[in-house]
């Protein structure tokens, strides 16, 4: 299931079915994606979501943040879609 959401606090409300895996921006309008990551983890249905982050930051401290907040990976914005391709068709089997 894919879904886009324009705003990252809808993220929060609209999940009543779960994602097989939710790609997540920092930089949101409105809520920031720590502040939905954080959400997310508070809710118990959303423990295993796996959650990659994919951002233009490249900041430790954002890096460190995400993963104790339970994100499963931290990749930063490639320049082009093509690579984005390549990486995307490494991620890891989060569901077996």
């Amino acid at each position: 299931m894919i879904i886009s959401l324009i705003h990252a606090f809808l993220c929060c409300k609209f999940l009543n079915s779960l994602p097989d895996i939710l790609l997540l921006d920092l930089n949101l309008p409105v809520m920031d994606g720590l502040a939905v990551l954080k959400a997310l983890r508070e809710r118990d249905d959303c423990d295993d979501l796996p959650v990659i982050i994919l951002t233009t930051s490249s900041e430790q401290n954002d890096i460190d943040h995400c993963y104790r907040l339970g994100a499963r990976s931290f990749i930063t914005k490639l320049s082009s879609f093509t690579e984005f391709v390549t990486i995307a068709k490494s991620f890891p089997d989060y569901k077996s």
